[in-house]
């Protein structure tokens, strides 16, 4: 629900900059075309996110071996952010070609509104919110390459690639009360 009331109000944002004159020059006419076509690629990329929510909520939970867990004595801690790894990579793979796809239009957008010398500001807000990862998703990746070799394998085979409920996996598996460290 709170996700659909986001795409709404960028919906709106966009389809207000669209109409803002009173007559349409060509070059307007060509940049409120653009500025449609990324429009609907927020509105597909709110209709892939809500499918990958339901993938995953769908999804059979991810068995881990705590057996390696305990005789590799990793901090259950790491083990949790590589888990938040997978999770986001997982993820964007889902929705990986919706992203392109408005990365796609809103570089498209810049270009020609640059062209025209026409404002572009709500470009970069939506490519920061909606395309780029946070810093504590990079992290998350960095811990998960600087776990051991087989803890790393370990856990893409059972994760793989589709959508799964993070807290209900670690939960599942017991990750915060396996004794890992001794």
């Amino acid at each position: 629900m709170v996700a659909n009331k986001y795409w709404f109000l960028v919906i709106f944002f966009l389809f207000n900059n669209c109409f803002s004159g009173e007559q349409v020059s060509k070059e307007n006419k060509i940049v409120e075309y653009t500025r449609l076509k990324v429009i609907s690629a927020v509105a597909e990329l709110g209709r892939v996110v809500e499918k990958c929510t339901d993938e995953e909520k769908g999804a059979l939970l991810p068995k881990i071996n705590k057996n390696i867990l305990i005789r590799s004595k990793i901090d259950r801690k790491l083990i949790v952010q590589g888990l938040i790894y997978l999770r986001n990579r997982n993820f964007q793979i889902c929705e990986g070609n919706a992203r392109k796809n408005l990365a796609y239009h809103l570089g498209t957008l810049r270009k020609i509104s640059n062209y025209y010398g026409m404002d572009y500001q709500d470009i970069d807000l939506i490519k920061n919110t909606l395309i780029y990862p946070e810093h504590t998703d990079i992290q998350a990746e960095i811990t998960f390459y600087n776990l051991p070799e087989n803890i790393r394998k370990h856990l893409l085979i059972a994760i793989g690639n589709s959508p799964f409920e993070l807290l209900k996996t670690i939960s599942e598996n017991n990750i915060f009360t396996t004794t890992i460290n001794k």
